[in-house]
């Protein structure tokens, strides 16, 4: 086929065409493959329990709808680790040959085929940006943006180098770290196997931990763990200096409940042994959601991203709006994505009547978000329910 077939061939945005199965100009086959050489690996390796979930996934029965896809050299542009677990298992996996490409051409291609199966946090969208900007500066930010997915704004802040290192500062011997299990909020999640290996695979970009008198752990339990499977020697680290065990507790449990993790009955229980030998204080707990904050439905992922991002660039400018209970009645998505970003969110207290208060979160919401019918009349039904049940 000539380059001049292939420029026929659907395209998606960015100039790539669109590898699909079956198509006109595409060959379907076992064509021999070329592993050596990964060129078109733009995305991170996946972390190992979820390469391992892929491979089972693929011994369990290939998906012929997502193929190989390589150029005419056999060079892997799409399907790096499905091609890695076929080699693993003694499987032959089909093959769509696309040939008459450019080398841009193929980069970009690479990158929308894996952007569109992959769920990449915020920092490694901006190590995509950094590579993007690397390879060829002279596009715009909303070019580049376009290609990775990401907010043009996000693309700027990169270019102007304005992407903060978190593991600059003070380091401790990742050996002479102290966890006393008594004194830590939270090490038993049920997914911290996949915590651990998504910072593993993160791991010079993760913020320091907390520790106390030292060495004893208050924050970072999971981060820490990465940094003793990589083999890293030294770890960034923030000291808070000589508290006692109370206040350690209570200082883990507020860090961590920054993270979006409820405090647990285990918490208060050993909280209290401690509180009533070390005098009163109470725990800090996070945030939870009044019934009207429900009334209108979270944002999609998209839309979550791109309000992550804003408040990365420009701060939280609406505060969260809390009931006099300390419950959120408006703003829990810029709650969510404050927690998921380690900013103190903002707040402010509701100091209406509580007759107002659905009226008062529907009039926030209503010109806030762009709804559609379903959306709007759920809503309305939720509205009317707590209307009706409201004293």
């Amino acid at each position: 086929m000539s380059p001049d077939t292939a420029e026929r061939r659907p395209r998606r945005k960015g100039g790539a065409p669109e590898a699909h199965m079956g198509g006109s100009g595409t060959s379907v086959h076992a064509a021999p493959v070329s592993s050596a050489d990964q060129p078109y690996q733009v995305m991170p390796p996946l972390a190992e329990p979820e390469y391992d979930a892929l491979r089972a996934s693929i011994a369990a029965g290939y998906d012929p709808a997502r193929p190989v896809v390589v150029d005419e050299n056999g060079v892997i542009l799409d399907g790096h680790h499905r091609q890695r677990a076929c080699a693993e298992l003694g499987i032959t996996a089909p093959v769509v040959v696309l040939p008459g490409l450019t080398e841009d051409q193929k980069h970009d291609y690479a990158m929308r085929a894996n952007l569109a199966c992959r769920h990449l946090t915020q920092l490694q969208k901006r190590d995509l940006i950094a590579a993007e900007l690397k390879r060829d500066a002279s596009r715009s930010d909303r070019a580049i943006g376009l290609l990775v997915g990401a907010d043009h704004k996000t693309v700027g802040s990169v270019r102007r180098g304005e992407i903060p290192h978190p593991s600059r500062g003070p380091r401790l011997p990742v050996g002479e770290i102290e966890f006393v299990r008594r004194l830590h909020a939270r090490s038993d999640r049920h997914d911290g196997e996949q915590i651990i290996a998504r910072y593993v695979r993160d791991v010079y970009q993760l913020p320091p931990i907390t520790v106390a008198r030292g060495r004893i752990l208050v924050d970072g339990f999971y981060r820490w763990q990465a940094y003793i499977r990589q083999g890293i020697a030294e770890i960034p680290a923030e000291d808070l200096g000589d508290l006692s065990d109370l206040e350690i507790l209570k200082e883990s449990v507020r860090r961590n409940s920054r993270h979006g993790l409820p405090r647990t009955t285990a918490d208060d229980e050993y909280a209290a042994q401690l509180e009533a030998a070390a005098g009163s204080g109470e725990l800090p707990r996070p945030l939870s959601l009044h019934p009207v904050a429900e009334i209108f439905p979270m944002m999609t992922d998209e839309e979550f991203g791109r309000l992550a991002e804003d408040i990365e660039a420009h701060g939280l400018i609406s505060p969260i709006v809390l009931h006099r209970d300390g419950r959120i009645i408006d703003g829990k998505c810029r709650y969510r994505a404050c927690l998921e970003l380690g900013i103190e969110p903002e707040t402010r207290t509701y100091d209406g009547n509580d007759c107002d208060l659905i009226a008062y979160v529907c009039s926030m919401n209503g010109y806030r978000q762009h709804l559609s019918t379903g959306q709007i009349a759920f809503a309305d039904l939720a509205r009317i329910d707590m209307a009706a049940g409201a004293p």
